[in-house]
């Protein structure tokens, strides 16, 4: 599974704890599911183009090679998800 490869790659690096500047990795599992919550709750079409850029690595102008979505609509879609999981860490974090 794609997700499980990104996310044992995020916990083996550390990256969400150096990130986030977390010293509990229970803390960090935490995050991540929260992250995978908030990337469940995006529209179909957000869900697919953010998992294939950020899972699968795929440039922006490779995605735009679906049918019916411009280089620009992926860049607004990862815009969006982005901004999206930003609001709503903050909205976690703070709590």
């Amino acid at each position: 599974n794609v997700e499980r490869k990104y996310q044992n790659n995020v916990m083996q690096n550390n990256q969400l704890t150096e990130e986030f500047g977390l010293d509990d990795n229970l803390h960090a599992k935490e995050i991540e599911l929260i992250i995978l919550y908030i990337i469940e709750q995006m529209t179909d079409r957000r869900r697919e183009v953010f998992r294939m850029s950020r899972f699968d690595g795929i440039p922006n102008a490779e995605i735009a090679e679906m049918p019916n979505i411009s280089v620009r609509t992926v860049e607004q879609h990862l815009y969006l998800a982005l901004s999206d999981l930003k609001k709503m860490l903050a909205f976690y974090l703070s709590g």
